[in-house]
């Protein structure tokens, strides 16, 4: 979940949005030791046709799709509609299934965009999962797009929480080039 988040703050720091992010674009490969897992970003694509995957999709966005006006509709591709995709991605990671895979209604897929659009109807997260890693979902998965978090916010939510260690020593990395970064900024005022 951190690496993606990372490869998500890289590419939004270039002004690319995703538009279909879930876990079959990313690509994971171990390390030669196993001890760390390299993930990258992958299939982002610019191009206007892509319009993303099911119920990776923001809410904003499956309703221009029910509209059918999402070709004029462009602006819903925004990085937090990638926010709310990589909520669902982390969805997959944590529980092994994608987003409604086993809800009661997901033969019925009118009426299940509905909920997600009208009633705000997410994945249930299992007990298994950690509060802090559920309330990193529940955070990308708001209806509106203005409260979501940044992937910048949601790297510094991920640090503050995490136990893992390699997250914590890249947690403190980041601290000293951002100091650096404020340093500079200072001297040249």
């Amino acid at each position: 979940m951190y690496r993606v988040a990372q490869g998500m703050h890289q590419l939004h720091s270039y002004g690319i949005v995703h538009r279909d992010l879930k876990a079959s674009n990313v690509l994971v490969d171990p390390s030669g030791d196993g001890e760390y897992l390299y993930c990258c970003v992958a299939d982002f694509e610019s191009s206007v046709g892509v319009i993303g995957t099911g119920f990776w999709r923001a809410p904003e966005i499956l309703q221009a799709c029910r509209e059918r006006n999402v070709s004029n509709r462009l602006e819903l591709f925004s990085e937090s509609a990638d926010t709310y995709s990589y909520g669902m991605t982390c969805y997959e990671v944590l529980t092994g299934r994608v987003p409604f895979q086993n809800h009661p209604l997901s033969k019925e897929c009118a009426l299940l965009t509905d909920l997600v659009i009208n009633q705000h109807l997410r994945p249930e997260v299992p007990e298994h999962v950690d509060d802090w890693a559920r309330g990193l979902l529940e955070w990308c998965w708001q209806s509106d797009p203005a409260a979501r978090p940044s992937f910048e916010e949601i790297l510094s939510f991920i640090e503050a929480n995490s136990e893992v260690d390699y997250i914590k020593e890249e947690a403190a990395r980041r601290m000293v080039v951002v100091d650096e970064e404020i340093e500079a900024s200072n001297m040249g005022s």
